[in-house]
């Protein structure tokens, strides 16, 4: 009598069929997943979203990108660390608790303030990228962050086209001018230091114009904060200074913007593939595409250029 079983030629076809199977079907997992993730994420941005919108109910304006500390420095000062747009809407997500303890009232951060910034807050954090929480900025701890705001144009900040009246050029925004040239600084986005935009500053639509972009470390120098810059007044000091706070539009999404922190820190980008989710000043979430028309991402970035902005 012969027993029953499987062959080696069998046995080797059955490895097989299971290993395309295994082929097939994980790449749809991992698709399912990430729109999973991607959908957390925009409802992330959908909340900061409305915290705006609730925060210019209570106040009338957008918060500021940054409090910038006018202090009386010198030109060539870094500035001190200061609270950003992250911070300010904490009342309209939930955070009313952390808000009161930051003592924002003092600008600068306080002791507290210090030991508090490190806080891990997931409704400024992307699961696609999930960045390590804190970011290490010199002596500063800051709790990271995928959503920076959308300040405009950074080449209009270099040339001092962007102060009013305008400026002398420089090789930085900000570090390089005085405190009384910056006071001057207009962003052509929604956030700047102490910028004050209303609806009513939003002369192409609030439809039209880019509020708020992800940036994660996609590059790998790039770390947002929710807390603020630790230097007020300089872009260029790699991690956790301006370009933590704010991005610009100057470069496409997704783009390696250098090979320094702060230079990759410019650039809105995300784990998602093929672009990022961005909030517009409406409320609305969009996913763009890194291969958007840099024409039309400009003009997106832009509050009031009065170009019409075509499909995108």
């Amino acid at each position: 009598m012969t027993k029953k079983g499987f062959t080696l030629v069998e046995l080797l076809v059955v490895i097989a069929i299971i290993g395309i199977l295994i082929a097939l079907l994980l790449p749809a997992v991992q698709q399912a997943r990430e729109a999973a993730r991607r959908i957390h994420c925009t409802n992330n941005l959908k909340q900061l979203g409305l915290s705006l919108h609730n925060y210019h109910d209570s106040l009338n304006t957008f918060p500021p990108g940054w409090i910038y500390l006018n202090s009386g420095r010198d030109v060539n000062t870094f500035g001190s660390g200061s609270f950003g747009w992250g911070t300010l809407v904490l009342p309209y997500i939930e955070q009313s608790a952390l808000f009161e303890q930051l003592q924002t009232g003092s600008q600068s951060y306080s002791a507290v303030a210090a030991e508090l910034s490190s806080t891990k807050l997931d409704a400024f954090r992307c699961p696609s990228d999930n960045p390590p929480n804190p970011v290490v900025a010199g002596t500063f701890r800051l709790g990271a962050s995928n959503y920076n705001g959308v300040m405009g144009r950074y080449d209009v900040a270099l040339a001092g086209t962007s102060h009013s009246p305008p400026v002398a050029a420089t090789p930085y925004p900000f570090y390089s001018r005085s405190d009384a040239d910056n006071a001057k600084f207009r962003p052509d986005g929604v956030f700047g230091p102490n910028s004050k935009i209303k609806f009513r500053d939003i002369n192409d639509g609030t439809s039209n114009t880019l509020a708020i972009g992800e940036k994660s470390q996609l590059h790998g120098n790039a770390k947002a904060v929710w807390m603020g810059p630790r230097y007020d007044k300089c872009a260029g000091c790699s991690t956790g200074a301006v370009f933590g706070t704010v991005g610009v539009v100057d470069f496409a999404i997704n783009e390696d913007g250098g090979t320094n922190g702060w230079q990759e820190e410019r650039v809105f980008t995300s784990r998602h593939p093929g672009g990022a989710n961005f909030v517009l000043c409406d409320g609305s979430v969009r996913f763009l595409a890194e291969t958007i028309e840099m024409a039309t991402y400009s003009d997106l970035g832009q509050r009031s250029d009065g170009n019409v902005v075509g499909e995108y």
